[in-house]
């Protein structure tokens, strides 16, 4: 299933990130030639006009027309049989020299079958944070001397007709609210992760190697920090192997211990006042009710704060009850 994926659909950008956020002046020039047609054409030549310009490729730093098809088909998240009919026609009826398989054309990894990893409940690939970093970076060397992430986690179902699921790892960079979202990694299986040590330990052994030791960008050393964890509350909890949101000791702010409430059939939590939850507090176990039996990997990671750098949300305390 993770190869089928990493061979369709889901695809890294091949081109650079623009930084500064510059314009293309020669797509600008080209929307401008564009108006001038349609202002001197008849009604149905101009409806035809501006219907092509909104839907017309515009090539940006592109060499050739492999480069062009490359782009248009991550953009526009084509699926493996229609590039290869694209690219079929452009092979009889054009001079143009295109490789035969999408795989070729938009340079799919030949080894990543062998980075797949079964584990406990389903399979598991890893591509990691530097390799993420080192793209980012490939033609712009950052101006800050720290870089911070937030990373993300949470289940995602595939499709209605079965119990198929994702549970991507995501990150950010803070510095760069911008760059795009890039896949650390991501567990494939017909439920979440039944193995939290096999879903995060790579994740937490390359994170603190970074902290320690940082890493180089363009001949520069950088310094790493994991700044937060972005997850709901079922998430939150199944990563920082807590009770869940609905349980007596489910609060993930202060040790208030839940009532059941008969007539609406749930937990509440009515008390004010309650001392908060500590890292230290929450690493020394001082609520045995509010933690799981086994122990999260993220207690490992380095100068992280398992109580306010897994900030909250108020869906499932407030909109959902």
């Amino acid at each position: 299933m993770l190869q089928d994926i990493s061979e369709g659909g889901i695809q890294s950008n091949d081109y650079d990130f623009d930084l500064n956020g510059s314009v293309d002046e020669d797509a600008e020039s080209e929307d401008n030639v564009t108006m001038i047609l349609v202002e001197n054409s008849s009604d149905e030549e101009s409806r035809d006009l501006a219907e092509d310009s909104t839907t017309a490729h515009v090539c940006n730093n592109h060499n050739n027309i492999n480069e062009c098809l490359r782009d248009w088909a991550i953009i526009h998240n084509e699926p493996r049989s229609s590039v290869n009919e694209i690219l079929a026609i452009f092979r009889k009826w054009t001079e143009f020299i295109v490789p035969k398989d999408s795989r070729t054309l938009l340079k799919t990894p030949t080894t990543i079958r062998y980075q797949i990893q079964t584990v406990a409940g389903g399979e598991f690939w890893y591509k990691g944070i530097y390799t993420n970093l080192k793209h980012l970076f490939k033609s712009n060397t950052p101006l800050v001397d720290e870089i911070s992430i937030h990373l993300f986690m949470d289940g995602i179902p595939l499709h209605k007709g079965g119990p198929t699921q994702l549970w991507p790892i995501l990150m950010r960079v803070v510095e760069l609210p911008l760059a795009p979202i890039m896949m650390i990694a991501v567990f494939c299986g017909s439920s979440k992760p039944s193995c939290l040590e096999a879903y995060l330990r790579q994740l937490i052994e390359e994170a603190n190697e970074l902290i320690s030791a940082g890493f180089q960008i363009g001949g520069k050393t950088l310094g790493f920090n994991v700044k937060a964890i972005i997850a709901d509350l079922p998430a939150r909890a199944f990563v920082k192997a807590t009770t869940n949101f609905n349980g007596y000791h489910g609060c993930m702010r202060c040790t208030c211990v839940g009532e059941w409430h008969r007539a609406g059939k749930k937990i509440i939590f009515d008390a004010v006042g309650a001392p908060l939850r500590t890292d230290e507090g929450f690493r020394r176990r001082e609520c045995p009710g509010h933690h799981q039996v086994w122990r999260s990997p993220l207690e490992d990671l380095k100068n992280f704060d398992m109580v306010n750098n897994v900030p909250t949300e108020r869906m499932h305390l407030s909109d959902l009850g």
